[in-house]
């Protein structure tokens, strides 16, 4: 058992929890939460491995995010919960305490790796060669992309393991965080909380955006190839003309299918991760309650409930799969 009165940190997080009412209501939240985000995951999950047309490069990475996000709303979100209680019984251990911090941030954070990683494969995916995109994104290639960054990204959060700063248990908050104060364990903090964040922040919209901008040019210029010039036949200017009309709507259906997804994935994860980025760094110098500590938490955890629904609730093919799985009907 680990000892509080060896980590006196009430002065830097003040030890004001969540009244007892908002505390019962969020553990219910929390509870429906984790449940619909785990099932949304893991449907997810075998849409993908039991249907052939879903087996692309760009689902094998949203195969892998729900992965990442499975083990947030399936382990680290449902030992999340005894905290906004009050209780500390599951953190009795050092050991056992230190474990869910480790997963908890790893999970989360390889989970906004692999959102810029599949924006970046639209990206190319649309904007790109079908060569080079087969290059950058064949089944070997994603692969080793996806193993590099979960190596990497393990690397960095254990860290405090090889020196870099400490993980100690928090009493104010009921689990383990870097210890709070100290230098390194600050800037280790920062890097994973603040750099997670302005990545997607920043790549995400930058890259949606970009994909948006390309799909319109490459429109405009099938429907500036259409427009009927003079000389041609009543039935071709016809047909000319039906042809445009289409290709306007095309153009407009896309557009509005690019800016939906865009803005999704810019709103929440501005909503889910731009409070605990802001509590950090106001932390440094100022005392922060923890409830609104706990808050943020909940806010990140939340996120990877979302995830399923934003990346594939969108994709006809996803619903007609889930809704099989769903029925029990055969594929």
């Amino acid at each position: 058992m680990y000892n509080s009165s060896r980590y006196d940190y009430d002065h830097i997080i003040l030890p004001y929890p969540f009244p007892s009412s908002v505390a019962f209501l969020l553990t219910g939240y929390s509870i429906v939460a984790t449940t619909v985000g785990a099932v949304g995951n893991i449907l997810i999950w075998l849409s993908i491995m039991q249907t052939s047309r879903l087996k692309t490069a760009t689902n094998f990475l949203v195969a892998h995010l729900a992965f990442t996000d499975l083990g947030n709303c399936a382990i680290c979100f449902p030992t999340f919960i005894p905290a906004l209680l009050g209780n500390d019984y599951l953190f009795k251990s050092l050991h056992l305490c230190k474990i869910q911090f480790y997963l908890a941030s790893i999970f989360s954070s390889q989970s906004a790796v692999m959102l810029n990683v599949i924006a970046l494969n639209r990206y190319c995916l649309v904007t790109k060669k079908i060569s080079v995109y087969r290059k950058l994104f064949n089944a070997k290639a994603t692969a080793v992309t996806v193993a590099v960054l979960w190596v990497l990204n393990t690397f960095v959060i254990l860290l405090p393991e090889m020196g870099f700063g400490n993980v100690v248990p928090v009493p104010p908050l009921h689990t383990c965080l870097m210890e709070p104060g100290d230098p390194m364990s600050w800037l280790l903090w920062t890097l994973l909380v603040c750099v997670s964040f302005f990545l997607c922040y920043l790549a995400i919209p930058l890259f949606y955006f970009l994909t948006f901008a390309f799909a319109k040019r490459s429109k405009r210029k099938v429907i500036n190839h259409l427009v009927v010039r003079p000389g041609i036949t009543d039935n071709n200017a016809s047909l000319a003309h039906q042809t445009n009309e289409r290709s306007r709507q095309t153009c407009k259906k896309a557009e509005l299918r690019y800016t939906m997804v865009s803005a999704l994935v810019y709103c929440t994860f501005t909503i889910c991760w731009t409070p605990l980025c802001i509590v950090h760094l106001v932390n440094r110098n100022s005392p922060v309650a923890s409830w609104v500590y706990h808050y943020c938490f909940l806010l990140i955890y939340t996120n990877s409930c979302l995830n399923p629904f934003i990346y594939a609730g969108l994709n006809r093919n996803f619903r007609r799969k889930i809704k099989q799985l769903l029925r029990l009907e055969v594929d």
